[in-house]
């Protein structure tokens, strides 16, 4: 029976960890903003944009690390064409 009780209890002190190989490391600094353009707007267009985008965000001291994704999107429900940066918080 103490043997039964051991083997439950050092079982109990296992359940934190399990399942925790399946979980990705988060990195929880970053944040996304997606600026959504009209769909008939040109890429020219939007490349012009993208770089007004960027610097506004990089203005926040807070703000350490940002890039831009350009083009269409192929997944429903986003719109077809918008601009997507990303930043990075300190």
């Amino acid at each position: 029976m103490l043997v039964a009780v051991l083997i439950f209890g050092a079982t109990l002190l296992l359940v934190p960890t399990i399942g925790g190989e399946f979980m990705p490391h988060l990195d929880e600094g970053a944040l996304w903003v997606r600026a959504t353009m009209p769909y008939t707007i040109s890429f020219e267009e939007s490349a012009r944009i993208a770089p007004q985008i960027r610097t506004i965000l990089m203005s926040y001291p807070q703000v350490t690390d940002i890039g831009s994704e350009l083009g269409r999107l192929m997944t429903a429900p986003i719109p077809p064409d918008s601009t997507t940066s990303s930043f990075t918080l300190a």
